[in-house]
């Protein structure tokens, strides 16, 4: 779903319909709260909003830009 672009300092995401198996957003994201990427250890996705937000565990969000 995640991945981690250091050199960019972005998360490229790709989020999909569990129901459906369609692609239903793509693209660069990074931390609400931090002007970084998500590092690898967190990127541990709890769930999707569908809406450009991506949640983490531990409290942690991608935004999508």
């Amino acid at each position: 779903m995640c991945s981690v672009d250091t050199a960019r300092k972005v998360n490229p995401c790709r989020v999909w319909n569990d129901h459906r198996g369609q692609l239903v957003e793509s693209g660069d994201y990074r931390l609400t709260t931090q002007d970084r990427a998500a590092t690898e250890s967190e990127l541990h996705v709890s769930f999707p909003d569908f809406h450009g937000l991506i949640y983490l565990d531990e409290g942690l969000v991608l935004k999508r830009l």
